[in-house]
């Protein structure tokens, strides 16, 4: 079924060796897309007067952005190494007792929500493969032309979707109850409208 493909196998010991491993291809995957994007841009002509040289134009601007992550990185390993995680990590592991919650790190927090959309392993599969299926939709759903800069509506819609999905983080960590259910479902839709309906609409208004 869907899950023994998702987990590689019937749940066990080794299931946490397999996701450590597909964690690791992920970002061999982003690689590579990133890849195919820079070769992808390359490929496209563009007019001799509108040429940049790599340096010192290309190569000082993705180095103040290197350098900018080493700050933070270092910052964040050297002095708060423990930032976001939970409490419940530095507790002996007792294979006899379940935690009553459990809440994933800070950054999978939007994804544990989306996991929660259909009932059942199976239902959360569905949920978190749609959530991640829209934005791989976008280049068809965007009514932009070529080239053209979204406009001012537009990007207030991204504003917006992104304190959604802030919101939709913080519901998640702060625990099961009726009302952050509600707003779960709410912050879900609206992700939903924003891609399926709002940018079409949206990038087709401001294209006019």
């Amino acid at each position: 079924n869907i899950s023994n493909w998702f987990f590689g196998g019937p749940a066990g010991q080794g299931t946490l060796a397999r996701l450590a491993v597909m964690h690791g291809l992920l970002a061999f995957m982003a690689f590579g897309v990133l890849a195919l994007h820079y070769y992808a841009k390359q490929a496209i002509a563009v007019a001799p007067k509108r040429t940049v040289s790599l340096h010192p134009y290309y190569t000082s601007h993705h180095f103040v952005a290197a350098a900018v992550f080493v700050l933070l990185f270092a910052v964040l390993v050297f002095y708060a190494p423990h930032l976001g995680e939970n409490p419940l990590n530095a507790v002996a592991a007792n294979p006899l007792v379940v935690p009553t919650v459990v809440t994933p790190p800070w950054y999978l927090l939007p994804v544990s929500a989306f996991s929660t959309m259909f009932p059942g392993a199976k239902g959360g599969i569905i949920g978190v493969i749609a959530a991640f299926a829209v934005l791989f939709a976008v280049p068809w759903l965007d009514r932009s032309p070529k080239d053209a800069s979204p406009g001012l509506f537009y990007k207030f819609l991204v504003v917006v979707l992104g304190l959604d999905v802030f919101a939709l983080g913080c519901t998640t960590a702060d625990g099961p109850s009726l009302i952050n259910s509600i707003l779960t479902t709410v912050f879900i839709g609206w992700y939903f409208l924003h891609f399926l309906v709002l940018t079409p609409l949206a990038t087709a208004r401001e294209s006019k």
